[in-house]
């Protein structure tokens, strides 16, 4: 696989969220939040209620605007930083509610992750040439 380090993992394809816990990442930047730091939330996930297609999770979250993006983590191990991404942040409801939305990764994500896995990495020149803007 891939390079080493901290926060390795896996995207998932075609899971199903129904009650797994879930762990949620993202940069915040509504009140009470900054947008600078990271925050996360962590609770268990459930199938969006009116999806037909299994194509959304719902879970408890009091993240604000920003969090859009970030990743669900399922068998996430905080210690190891290691997890499989099975969803992606995608919207909220302006109802009060704090709920998180995030669409489910499909089989399409796994072979597009495993195949940018196992490329090599391109071989770096070195710092990039510096090159003076006219003006």
């Amino acid at each position: 696989g891939g390079g080493g380090g901290a926060g390795r993992g896996e995207a998932g394809g075609g899971e199903a969220p129904g009650g797994r816990s879930m762990y949620v990442f993202g940069y915040p930047s509504d009140p009470p939040f900054t947008g600078l730091y990271p925050d996360y939330c962590a609770g268990i996930a459930r199938q969006a209620p009116l999806d037909a297609a299994n194509s959304a999770a719902v879970m408890p979250c009091g993240m604000t605007a920003g969090d859009s993006g970030g990743p669900w983590l399922a068998r996430f191990s905080p210690r190891a930083g290691t997890g499989t991404i099975v969803a992606i942040s995608t919207y909220k409801y302006n109802d009060g509610a704090k709920s998180l939305y995030g669409t489910m990764l499909g089989p399409g994500a796994r072979s597009l992750y495993q195949a940018a896995n196992a490329a090599p990495l391109p071989r770096s020149s070195g710092l990039p040439e510096l090159v003076e803007l006219p003006g």
